[in-house]
């Protein structure tokens, strides 16, 4: 299976510049991951200022939540922009407590009534084709993810962790 190349992902500084300080886990955990798990952050659809929005995610999961960094590996803006949380292969805060073997992928917004813009939707087509080739997963098959002890959808909702006994929350995308 061929490699797909990296889509264009904005780095870290580019939310997070001086003199904001966003600092990434100090010692982050690595994962392989079987499965990559889409979210949306249920956050405001109206939102103009990603890299202060992003700053906020990382005050609200840092400071407020007690985690080592931002919840998710990646996020993606409505106007079709990747980001950088955690980064690729580091283990996330973002699949209920149950994260060991997953990429987590947030939407930036509230997609419960409302659809995900197109051009959103085609840079998050980009970076799961980009994760499925790169650790070699069939994006079309269902596995078992053995930290919540299912067997998922490679390509799954973060919803698809609250039927696990192992997770350990909710949150709107489990609803």
């Amino acid at each position: 299976q061929a490699a797909a190349p990296s889509p264009e992902i904005q780095p870290r500084a580019a939310w997070c510049p001086a003199p904001f300080t966003c600092p990434k886990g100090a010692n982050p955990t690595r994962t392989t991951p079987t499965h990559l798990i889409v979210h949306h952050t249920a956050s405001v659809n109206s939102a103009t200022d990603f890299p202060a929005l992003l700053r906020s995610f990382w005050e609200l999961h840092v400071k407020g939540n007690g985690w080592d960094d931002i919840g998710y590996n990646f996020l993606i803006d409505p106007a079709g922009t990747a980001w950088e949380g955690r980064g690729d292969g580091i283990l996330g805060a973002h699949f209920s407590g149950v994260n060991t073997g997953t990429t987590g992928i947030a939407l930036i917004g509230t997609y419960t009534d409302l659809a995900p813009a197109k051009p959103a939707l085609d840079t998050l087509a980009s970076l799961l084709t980009w994760q499925a080739r790169q650790y070699n997963l069939d994006p079309n098959a269902q596995t078992l993810h053995a930290a919540s002890g299912l067997e998922l959808n490679v390509i799954s909702g973060h919803r698809d962790a609250g039927i696990s006994p192992r997770a350990t929350s909710r949150t709107e995308c489990n609803d």
